[in-house]
């Protein structure tokens, strides 16, 4: 599951057996990002453990916090987003100025 909430905030969601636990963050530049907040529920509603129905309300449930032992023991986070993939839907035009300069591509 993975929504965007604008201004590079994605909040992404699995939902394994009956949990659902969900990671909000910014992403920053490729291969960068910073986790906001994580959240973990196993009382959700159906429509949050669906790709066309999660919506930010599903953002709810027990605050997950990191064991400081185990950070040096979890595997790295593998994200795929298929909008990283997808072409751009803006492009600059031939009259675009960035800054007083024109901006070409």
């Amino acid at each position: 599951l993975n929504l965007d909430l604008g201004g590079s905030v994605w909040i992404i969601g699995n939902v394994e057996g009956k949990t659902l636990t969900m990671v909000k963050m910014r992403i920053s530049g490729a291969n960068q990002m910073s986790i906001m907040a994580k959240r973990k529920t196993n009382t959700y509603a159906k429509k949050c453990s669906n790709q066309f129905t999660f919506s930010e309300a599903c953002f709810a449930g027990e605050v997950l916090e990191e064991e400081p032992s185990m950070l040096d023991k979890k595997p790295p986070l593998k994200l795929e987003i298929s909008a990283d993939k997808e072409p751009s839907q803006y492009s600059p035009s031939s009259g675009t100025v960035i800054n007083g300069k024109p901006a070409t591509l």
